[in-house]
């Protein structure tokens, strides 16, 4: 009971007044004006403006490296920019000697099965889940930089295991 008539008293007190927001009108915000008094006041904001540049919207693009089928050593050394960019964390000399097994460093090879694609030998399987690579079928996996993209989509779920022997 006590707390009932407190918050009465409160509502009652003139300073109040201090934090009631006036409504505004409905031409102004397209908002009934008794749902903006709930609110709080509108803001009006300009959204043909963009936002100002700062640092961190700014930031330079970061280019895609060019693909080089050159190896030595067992190694598709000029895949190792492409392999670098793309690295979800995998050892980069590695996935470049991994490459030469899988496809001598040839983006064009396809697995005497059919199955499997590109550098690394994607399996076509994987394709409705490598959207985000910018691959939709089995010809975009020929392209160097989506196959090792799409390599990294299936390393950050199984590590090195589809490459496994």
């Amino acid at each position: 009971m006590k707390f009932l008539l407190l918050a009465i008293a409160f509502v009652a007190t003139p300073q109040d007044a201090f934090f009631e927001t006036p409504p505004l009108a409905s031409i102004e915000t397209g908002v009934d004006a008794s749902e903006t008094a709930e609110r709080g006041p509108a803001v009006q904001v300009d959204e043909t403006q963009p936002p100002p540049a700062t640092a961190s919207t700014t930031a330079p693009a970061r280019t895609v490296p060019a693909f080089s089928g050159t190896f030595s050593n067992s190694t598709c050394t000029g895949a190792i920019p492409l392999l670098s960019y793309f690295s979800p964390g995998w050892d980069v000399n590695r996935m470049a000697r991994i490459m030469f097994r899988e496809s001598r460093c040839s983006p064009g090879v396809t697995s005497s099965t059919g199955c499997c694609h590109g550098l690394l030998q994607i399996h076509q399987q994987h394709i409705p889940r490598l959207s985000r690579c910018g691959v939709s079928s089995r010809s975009d996996l020929f392209n160097p930089a989506k196959n090792i993209c799409s390599a990294a989509v299936l390393f950050r779920e199984s590590g090195y295991q589809p490459w496994a022997l």
